[in-house]
């Protein structure tokens, strides 16, 4: 009895993880994420505890789309590519620490995020209000800017 006394408590901690749900305002950006994680999803709401964006996408591609903003790719912890490419983006909001390539070109982008430390490749030409004289700084890592 006293050995299951500690795999009970393990169990109890386990099984007490509660979904936490935040809204994506976004409804371009909610339908593509139906589309690629649709177990996480509650129509505009979107589990962050969920193993679909904790763990296991790695790769969003929202490019060519009427997207306005991408306000919720900060819970994707395992995220390493963001192709968010010809959408409307004024901004773009805090970035994973996983991202390895970033593609925000031809948007209406102002200003950049603070850029995380694993970015290899950031192609951000063609925002006609980005002054360059306002990117954040670079990491070392980058090798392609």
């Amino acid at each position: 009895m006293k050995k299951l006394i500690p795999l009970f408590i393990a169990l109890l901690s386990f099984t007490s993880i509660k979904a936490q749900f935040v809204t994506i305002t976004d409804t371009s950006f909610v339908t593509y994420l139906q589309s690629i994680i649709p177990a996480a999803m509650n129509g505009n709401q979107m589990d962050t505890t969920s193993i679909l964006v904790t763990t296991t996408t790695h790769s969003i591609n929202v490019s060519h789309r009427q997207l306005f903003n991408l306000n919720g790719v900060q819970y994707f912890k395992s995220l390493t590519y963001l192709n968010c490419k010809k959408t409307y983006l004024g901004n773009l909001p805090v970035l994973p620490n996983s991202i390895t390539y970033i593609d925000c070109s031809y948007n209406g982008l102002t200003n950049l995020p603070t850029l995380p430390n694993s970015l290899l490749h950031l192609s951000c030409n063609n925002n006609s209000n980005l002054a360059f004289s306002t990117l954040p700084f670079l990491p070392t890592s980058l090798s392609y800017l």
